[in-house]
């Protein structure tokens, strides 16, 4: 059963994770959703651990950089999935249209967002 609630898309670009300020692994990732992000490293910070995430959208010296609050949730012999805890409007905006570009699907995207948006059923996580 998958129990992915956002649609991952294939997506290669440079990814950095910080973890208290020390950039402790630069990697390529693998796949990019709305939620989080999957990389390959040979790094393991332990499940749980909460860093910053730097995306590069573009190539060249002067790449576009996302930065948001990541979490590593789960792990596997080829990398991790880092988890976006709070991403602001702004960011937001990027990711979903890369998210929307690379799934060929747009509006299953959109589907997507107003289905988990308004979702009575679904349980909110206290943190």
């Amino acid at each position: 059963m998958n129990r992915r609630r956002r649609t991952r898309v294939p997506f290669e670009t440079r990814i950095r994770f910080f973890i208290a300020g020390q950039e402790v692994l630069s990697s390529q990732t693998k796949d990019l959703s709305l939620n989080g992000v999957y990389l390959f490293s040979a790094a393991r910070p332990a499940l749980g651990t909460l860093g910053e995430v730097e995306i590069s959208l573009a190539l060249g010296p002067d790449p576009l950089r996302l930065a948001l609050p990541g979490e590593v949730i789960r792990q596997d012999e080829k990398g991790m999935a880092l988890q976006f805890r709070e991403v602001t409007p702004e960011v937001f905006t990027h990711l979903k249209k890369v998210v929307d570009y690379n799934s060929g699907n747009p509006e299953a995207i959109e589907a997507e967002l107003i289905r988990f948006s308004f979702d009575p059923a679904r349980k909110l996580r206290e943190d």
